[in-house]
């Protein structure tokens, strides 16, 4: 009997220990489970941050590219590469398998300007299902406020500005028959005159010479000399006089009170950015009349391939014949500029940059007004006929007087400047001149006839003025010829010009507001 008691003990013995290792296992099971379970959940949580942290890291990588002050955030190609198709996704692969993405969209017809729609998406590996990411996906929006206007940053442009040097007949500037210089003059050469040419206005600032070919060149007169300033470095030479005198005074007709002086201020001619704006005018070679078109506008390029892949070299003059700026009604509109004409009204509109790689002129006859900030930038020239071109008319011809009611460039409220202000300029020449039937040298950038201009202009090389013609704005030109009967009128001082005016600031093309609707 005992040995059966002592077996049946042993037994249950077994039997509870069985129980207990099953229980232990049971539990250790659970345990691993719920442990498993946790880390799993944490690895997903985990993940899920990385990627929420990899889409805001996509969003901030997209908005570093648009806040870029060197690039076009009006640019709807900005994120793309050679072969891709609008619109463009960029992808950066991260260590761990994760990667971040974003999508940029840019409606160039939003209102009130246009919007760029970034989608952030960032996607990172889940440790607890290798082959499944967790994704997150976030938007934001940012406006893009069109750039016409900046503050002055060369003062060249408050003169009649003549920057060459060594020209072959010794005369960087020639005024001669009966002509008046009334506006501020600067030349960084030498100054010719003949016939009746005068100057009547200043301040004058020659660095080289000035030689006077006829006793009735002057600058002012004896009774009513110039206040505002004569400086000329090199001496006059009056006929018969045959060596130069300085410093200048009455005795060569010169007439200023304080006394001519032999120091001009030093001033650096402007260069302009004929490829920047070649790449980035609107409406230009890449940026399409895409808001809106009507009538047959300028052809901007013939051969300057995708916007995709904006090419500089392809700035060659490829346009050929010449855009008749004022014929039939016609309008391009774009998100950053437009070049419109109104034949009924004979309106010109000119907002923003535009470039025609080629040559433009006017020669409609009568008045033609102008409105908007612009500058027009031409790779060949530019002829004005016949006509006045006027930011403000009067009767048959542009209203010259100085002073408060009259034009004003430069008085641009900040609510809304492209609305309140009127200033155009044309910048010329930068691949020679001629190619018009009025223009018979090839270096001629620019030329009046019988014209009126009130605006700004830059020749890159010659700007001949000639036939009764007459301008109130500051001119640039590497040599500049004045015949026949001219008036130049003295012009307000600019503060306010067009934001592609040459003066040496880094361009800008749109302005990007605060980001706003984020989502997701």
């Amino acid at each position: 009997m005992r040995r059966l008691k002592l077996s049946g003990e042993r037994g249950m013995a077994l039997l509870m220990a069985i129980g207990i290792m099953t229980v232990l296992a049971i539990s250790g099971t659970t345990i691993a489970y719920y442990a498993t379970s946790n880390s799993g959940h944490a690895n997903r949580a985990n993940a899920g941050q990385y990627a929420s942290a990899g889409s805001e890291a996509a969003l901030g990588q997209a908005l570093s590219v648009i806040f870029n002050a060197t690039n076009n955030p009006l640019n709807k190609y900005l994120f793309c590469q050679t072969g891709e198709t609008y619109p463009c996704t960029r992808t950066t692969t991260l260590p761990g398998g994760g990667s971040i993405k974003w999508t940029p969209t840019l409606d160039e017809l939003a209102t009130p300007y246009p919007q760029w729609t970034i989608t952030g998406v960032g996607a990172f590996k889940n440790p607890a299902q290798r082959s499944a990411d967790v994704n997150r996906t976030i938007t934001i929006k940012v406006d893009v406020r069109p750039k016409y206007t900046k503050i002055l940053q060369n003062q060249v442009w408050n003169y009649v500005y003549i920057y060459g040097t060594g020209d072959p007949s010794g005369c960087d500037y020639s005024q001669s028959n009966n002509s008046g210089m009334g506006s501020p003059i600067y030349v960084a050469g030498n100054a010719c005159f003949d016939n009746q040419g005068k100057i009547t206005g200043g301040p004058v600032q020659i660095w080289g010479t000035l030689t006077f070919n006829n006793t009735q060149n002057k600058i002012g007169t004896s009774s009513q000399p110039l206040t505002t300033g004569v400086h000329i470095a090199g001496g006059c030479k009056l006929k018969p006089a045959t060596s130069f005198h300085s410093p200048c005074d009455a005795t060569d007709q010169v007439y200023a009170n304080p006394a001519a002086d032999t120091t001009p201020i030093m001033l650096d001619p402007p260069t302009p950015a004929w490829s920047t704006w070649y790449l980035n005018a609107s409406p230009g070679p890449y940026y399409p009349c895409n808001v809106s078109q009507s009538g047959t506008p300028p052809v901007f390029d013939t051969d300057q391939g995708s916007p995709i892949t904006p090419d500089s070299t392809k700035l060659n003059r490829s346009v050929s014949g010449t855009f008749n700026l004022t014929g039939a009604s016609y309008t391009c509109k774009t998100e950053n500029g437009e070049l419109s004409y109104d034949a009924a009204s004979k309106l010109l509109t000119v907002n923003g940059t535009v470039f025609i790689d080629g040559n433009a002129r006017i020669d409609t006859g009568g008045v033609v007004t102008y409105t908007g900030m612009g500058t027009l930038f031409l790779s060949g020239s530019f002829v004005l006929k016949n006509t006045n071109l006027c930011a403000v008319a009067s009767g048959s011809s542009c209203d010259w007087t100085l002073g408060s009611g009259h034009w004003q460039p430069s008085n641009c409220p900040a609510a809304d400047p492209a609305k309140d202000c009127k200033f155009l300029n044309v910048v010329a020449g930068y691949l020679g001149g001629g190619g018009q039937a009025d223009i018979s040298t090839s270096d001629t950038s620019v030329e009046f006839l019988s014209a009126g201009y009130q605006g700004g202009i830059l020749a890159a090389q010659r700007f001949d003025i000639s036939t009764s013609s007459s301008t109130m704005g500051p001119i640039v030109s590497s040599r500049m010829t004045v015949g026949q009967s001219l008036t130049t009128y003295l012009f307000p001082q600019l503060t306010t010009v067009p934001e592609a005016m040459p003066d040496g600031s880094q361009p800008k093309f749109g302005t990007p507001q605060t980001p706003k609707n984020f989502a997701g």
